[in-house]
């Protein structure tokens, strides 16, 4: 008896339709929220003000070396970097995984910042986003961690 009732229970989760929130279309408003992200990045300073419009209210980011930033202390430190410009921004997105109102994108990130009269630092590495779908419709980071790793040796010359 249980292992019909088993055998039953999985034939029906089988067969049920595929969830919508796990659509392409998801993926596709996710894919565009994560770009927006990182064109916002870009410019001379980072408006903490706005970049933090792209999280969600319990949303935290996860820096190597810092203690978790969440709610006033994400725009603190989005907004701390004096003359800095970020002169490069990209994500190369891996993939994206939904499920229902939360998806997850896992990529490699590349930043050059500049500030007037030093030598550009450059970082890149991993990048984890969990996104949320806001009652309002739009998807807000929920946390961002970064791997920064260290670039290859340059050979001799």
């Amino acid at each position: 008896m249980v292992g019909s009732v088993l055998g039953a229970a999985l034939a029906v989760g089988a067969c049920r339709s595929p969830d919508p929130a796990n659509s392409a279309e998801s993926r596709r408003e996710v894919r565009a929220a994560m770009e927006a992200f990182t064109d916002a990045l870009r410019g001379a300073p980072p408006n903490g003000d706005s970049l933090v419009g792209f999280f969600a209210p319990n949303g935290e980011i996860l820096e190597p070396a810092l203690v978790p930033l969440r709610g006033d202390r994400i725009r603190e430190f989005l907004s701390a970097f004096g003359d800095l410009v970020v002169d490069e921004a990209t994500l190369k997105i891996d993939t994206i995984e939904t499920d229902g109102r939360i998806a997850i994108v896992w990529g490699w990130f590349t930043r050059r910042n500049v500030v007037p009269g030093q030598p550009p630092i450059e970082a890149r590495g991993r990048a984890v986003y969990q996104w949320t779908k806001m009652e309002d419709g739009r998807w807000r980071i929920v946390r961002t961690m970064t791997q920064p790793v260290t670039p290859p040796p340059m050979p001799p010359s």
